[in-house]
């Protein structure tokens, strides 16, 4: 099977949450329901994240991971739930609009429309309406489905560069990632085109190194690559023109705060020098699952202990890592995770990084990438 997430494999468009109700209307409200809002007098102004669409059922609305270090920098987070059935037509930009109205009723002076995929698309359209939103921070916009759903119509998302082009006066951030199945290709350097020519602050992030798929922005790899810049492009006034936004890099204490689980361990085999030996970090592309591989002791024979971790994908989860017991044999470390009985084999590449693969008790699903050694 083609390599895919094995949480996005379900979805075509959105990051994973809880369905709206049933009576499938538009649902407005904040996007942290157990944290209170700064309210318009505090708050440096008020985000409103837009999900992707769901092609055969509601639509899934979980706030991506960058949402979390706004809300912390001082911005109002809210969400928009659009229903399955109102997608076809204006509903969900007449919707966008109003709320944006609504809140610059309320007092918030800036007004930014975070789009995922669909609801990037409508973000840009919103924003060709005058006075309605200060910012866009689109991701992987979308509208006309994937080369495998139709492989002519697909071509037209290539239409959002022209969609930008109508708008004017507000701060705009845009990500296209690499083996996009939405992106027809060429729209990075076309979106920057027409951004150019404009008097607004703006930033095109065209295909970033350790990022693919459609789903890339949702996760918590990169909110720790590129939260930062997309916070500070928002909170600093920027004069018109390109601006800087260089990546992160998370340092090895960060990594280790974020699997505390995970990041001691002890074994109680005879150690030999390993290849293996040590921490390995990265993440699965398409969704930005982190990964942190801890190989504690290797012996004379091959046997090999330690831990494997993974990152969240919901907001109510925390990492989750197991104790593995496996065997090294023709250059790879191999061994099967206690939780979902997966095969994890690893190869140390000659440029002294590692290849990960993961492959599903059933055979199916093989997720593979790259880590990093971090001592």
């Amino acid at each position: 099977m083609k390599c895919r997430s094995w949480f996005f494999a379900t979805l075509l468009f959105g990051a994973l949450a809880p369905v709206p109700p049933a009576d499938a209307e538009m649902v407005f409200g904040r996007g942290y329901p157990d944290r209170p809002l700064l309210g318009p007098s505090v708050a440096r102004g008020a985000i409103i994240f837009n999900h992707g669409r769901a092609a055969r059922s509601e639509p899934n609305a979980e706030l991506p991971f960058y949402l979390d270090k706004l809300r912390d920098s001082g911005w109002d987070i809210f969400k928009l739930v659009r229903p399955w059935e109102d997608e076809g037509g204006d509903a969900s930009v007449l919707a966008l609009e109003e709320k944006a109205r609504l809140l610059r009723a309320q007092g918030y002076h800036r007004i930014v429309s975070a789009g995922q995929s669909f609801g990037a698309w409508i973000s840009f359209i919103v924003g060709t309406h005058a006075g309605v939103i200060d910012g866009i921070v689109a991701m992987a916009p979308a509208r006309y489905g994937d080369w495998q759903m139709d492989a002519n119509r697909y071509q037209r998302n290539a239409q959002i560069v022209s969609v930008a082009d109508g708008v004017e006066g507000i701060a705009v951030m845009v990500f296209f990632f690499a083996k996009d199945d939405f992106d027809p290709g060429g729209r990075g350097d076309a979106m920057t085109r027409v951004l150019a020519a404009k008097q607004i602050p703006y930033v095109v992030i065209d295909r970033p190194d350790g990022f693919e798929g459609h789903g890339s922005a949702n996760g918590t790899a990169f909110a720790s690559r590129f939260a930062k810049c997309i916070v500070d492009f928002l909170n600093n006034a920027e004069p018109p023109g390109p601006v800087a936004c260089r990546p992160s890099q998370p340092s090895t204490a960060d990594i280790f705060a974020r699997f505390p689980t995970a990041a001691q361990g002890s074994s109680k085999l005879a150690p030999v020098p390993s290849a293996f030996q040590g921490h390995w970090y990265g993440w699965y592309q398409n969704g930005g699952r982190e990964v942190l591989l801890t190989v504690d002791g290797v012996s004379a024979t091959g046997e090999a202990e330690g831990s494997y971790a993974v990152g969240p994908v919901h907001h109510n989860e925390t990492a989750r890592a197991s104790r593995f017991q496996g065997s090294i044999g023709n250059g790879a470390l191999k061994f099967v995770t206690a939780s979902s009985k997966a095969t994890v084999e690893s190869r140390v590449r000659p440029d002294g990084q590692m290849d990960l693969d993961w492959t599903s008790a059933d055979r199916r699903t093989v997720l593979k990438t790259m880590v990093r050694k971090l001592d």
